[in-house]
């Protein structure tokens, strides 16, 4: 094993899972050799911590969990929450304001786990979401009936709104209109069809750089995977950044290499090719 790599920090979907969002014998052998040889592996996903796939939780030795696009910072074994950031009462109200009208759909992460509308969940495909993904959200989403009042209610909890847009080609002017009214939140997207915001302390490489600092290990001796706009400062900031061979072109600008895809088992291809794992 190379003396460089001590922590692997790895995006889900589009990354170390398939496109049927399980992970290939190959992917599960690369890591139990890493875990063997003492590096840290790390999940790092715009997922909220319950939506994790179980058969990836249940693998022997995946330490940590950077979740919600870093708003959290999980320990696996415990359960345990060990950073989080919440966005702020008053920027989730001018988000709100300013997005009201336009064809979004709202997801909202709070205490680990995502809820929405309730028409959203039981009809995904209407509200722009394509035919594969509609059991993911049926089983990952709570339905919930009055938004507003959810908002009201737990004002002071959120660590992640996501907008689901009907029109993708919508997604840059919303962005900019977001980061130019709302001083204090990041945005963020990793698909087209997708923003996803949080506190402004929130991101995949804060979160990393938080956690390699609590493990004392270097940014230089981090390697992190990705393929989406979510990813690619995650891997700017590690010493090994590797873009998946389905990365966004922005993801793959940012990498120290471009393994295969996910389709391909790219994690474990990269491991043997570029950390010498």
């Amino acid at each position: 094993m190379s003396e460089k790599v001590k922590c692997i920090a790895l995006d889900l979907d589009g990354t170390l899972l398939s496109d049927g969002k399980g992970v290939s014998q190959e992917n599960k052998r690369a890591l139990r050799r890493a875990m063997d040889q003492g590096v840290h592996v790390v999940i790092a996903s715009g997922r909220a911590y319950t939506s994790l796939p179980r058969e990836l939780l249940e693998i022997p030795g995946i330490e940590y969990a950077i979740t919600s696009n870093g708003a959290k910072v999980y320990r696996i074994s415990t359960n345990e929450c060990l950073r989080v950031t919440r966005m702020t009462p008053k920027s989730v109200r001018k988000i709100r304001r300013i997005v009201q009208g336009m064809q979004v759909t709202e997801e909202i992460f709070l205490d680990g786990q995502p809820y929405a509308p309730a028409a959203y969940v039981e009809n995904p495909q209407a509200y722009g979401i394509f035919k594969g993904a509609v059991p993911y959200i049926q089983n990952t989403r709570i339905p919930v009936e009055d938004v507003d009042a959810f908002f009201e209610q737990h004002e002071n909890e959120l660590e992640c709104l996501d907008y689901i847009l009907k029109n993708p080609q919508e997604r840059e002017k919303i962005w900019k209109l977001l980061e130019e009214e709302v001083e204090d939140i990041y945005v963020t997207s990793s698909m087209q069809n997708r923003l996803e915001i949080s506190h402004r302390d929130a991101g995949k490489s804060r979160a990393y750089a938080w956690l390699l600092g609590e493990l004392g290990v270097p940014a230089s001796q981090a390697a992190a995977f990705g393929d989406g706009d979510n990813d690619w400062e995650m891997l700017a900031m590690s010493g090994y950044g590797i873009a998946m061979g389905n990365a966004t072109e922005k993801c793959k600008s940012a990498a120290f290499a471009v393994t295969k895809t996910n389709e391909e088992s790219g994690v474990a291809y990269a491991f043997s090719e570029f950390l010498d794992i």
